[in-house]
């Protein structure tokens, strides 16, 4: 994850760079991470850019077009987060693990 985060140039690969491999995605023309249990085939809706600053963000806003999800991870309505153990990227340097869960009950 760290790794395929480096600033590269145009013409090298973030899959090599990292040592991982590649397989096709349905509904994109981009390849997805092989061993990735997870994965969205995602096209752009909209870039939403804010701030004046030279560290200024932008909103990226896409529309999922296609799943991939290990059969192991799908009870047929929800992803076993225990057994997925997600990471995810935040801003800079900083990451985030899904162990500190709660539910709180839906309304009827």
């Amino acid at each position: 994850l760290n790794t395929t985060s480096a600033s590269l140039p145009r013409e090298e690969d973030e899959f090599t760079l990292a040592g991982l491999e590649k397989t096709l995605m349905s509904g994109v023309t981009v390849p997805r991470i092989a061993a990735s249990p997870v994965a969205f085939g995602c096209k752009l809706y909209d870039l939403i850019r804010f701030g004046d600053q030279p560290l200024a963000g932008t909103l990226v806003l896409a529309q999922i077009v296609s799943i991939h999800i290990d059969d192991t991870l799908w009870d047929g309505r929800h992803v076993d987060v225990d057994l997925l153990k997600p990471i995810g990227r935040l801003a800079g340097s900083d990451y985030a693990r899904a162990t500190d869960r709660f539910a709180i009950e839906r309304p009827a």
